[in-house]
């Protein structure tokens, strides 16, 4: 029995626990070939002062929800680099040689060169804070894929967790879509949901939805073929931006936390594993 080739994939992210959620399953998956990472190191902006970002960051979110992005990216990465001394993901991109282009702008000169240079058949983003543009979203052979840990059309936006937490949302989704010129607007391949626990944070419930919703990617890659075309999704024009202090407060009240000492661990220990 003949099995399909392997499809290149590149992956683009924001390093953090999220991410590592994602590629600990890319990496074992025998579909996919991981030829490149696209590591963004934007805050708000491509360019300007990153210092200048982060103070406005606070502005628009608040400096708890702030300080949560900070610690599920820069915290947890230096503390993964730290503990962790034989970290099997970042063993096996180095065994591979997969190389890795940090970048404000996936769509400058050098981030349309890095993914063209890797002829990929398939560009995954995750957790990633900027918008693939029209050269990069015809370059892969397959397309571009997005994995929105949220339901769409409902949930569009930066952060559609904490918006389903502070709905009281009792089961929370994914979807799985291909990307288009709009911010989580491309058509839909595949979506599941699970229940959100009664301890659950902002960060636990994230890291649920993005290992289930790698699931549906490698589930779909399991069949072979070509990546189908997808569902239009329903016209919807609401997209929600940053959260701000007010709802990270409610959201407070409530009983629910951004980050817990449990989750963070956990995600470390996945990484010894």
């Amino acid at each position: 029995m003949s099995h399909p080739e392997k499809l290149r994939i590149i992956f683009c992210t924001t390093p953090s626990i999220y991410s590592d959620v994602v590629l600990q399953n890319l990496v074992t998956s025998p579909r996919l070939q991981l030829v490149g990472v696209v590591a963004s190191n934007r805050i708000l902006r491509k360019k300007g002062w990153a210092w200048w970002d982060a103070v406005q960051l606070v502005r628009k979110a608040g400096l708890r929800y702030a300080s949560y992005l900070w610690v599920v990216t820069t915290v947890y990465c230096l503390v993964r680099r730290l503990l962790v001394r034989d970290d099997p993901v970042r063993r096996f991109l180095s065994e591979n040689r997969v190389p890795v282009h940090s970048s404000r702008d996936i769509n400058s000169g050098e981030g349309i060169a890095f993914v063209k240079s890797l002829q990929p058949d398939l560009l995954l983003s995750a957790h990633f804070n900027q918008l693939i543009g029209p050269e990069l979203l015809d370059l892969p052979v397959q397309g571009c894929l997005n994995i929105h840990p949220g339901r769409l059309p409902e949930y569009k936006g930066v952060d559609p967790v904490i918006r389903a937490l502070d709905n009281g949302e009792k089961q929370a989704g994914v979807t799985l879509h291909r990307q288009d010129a709009g911010f989580d607007t491309g058509m839909v391949l595949a979506t599941a949901e699970l229940a959100v626990a009664s301890d659950d944070t902002l960060s636990s419930l994230n890291m649920r939805l993005f290992s289930l919703g790698t699931g549906l990617l490698l589930e779909l890659l399991s069949m072979g073929g070509e990546v189908p075309a997808g569902v239009v999704q329903q016209p919807d024009q609401r997209y929600d931006s940053w959260p701000d202090a007010a709802l990270v407060a409610r959201l407070r009240r409530s009983g629910r936390r951004l980050i817990g000492v449990r989750s963070f661990w956990t995600s470390l220990r996945g990484a010894l594993k």
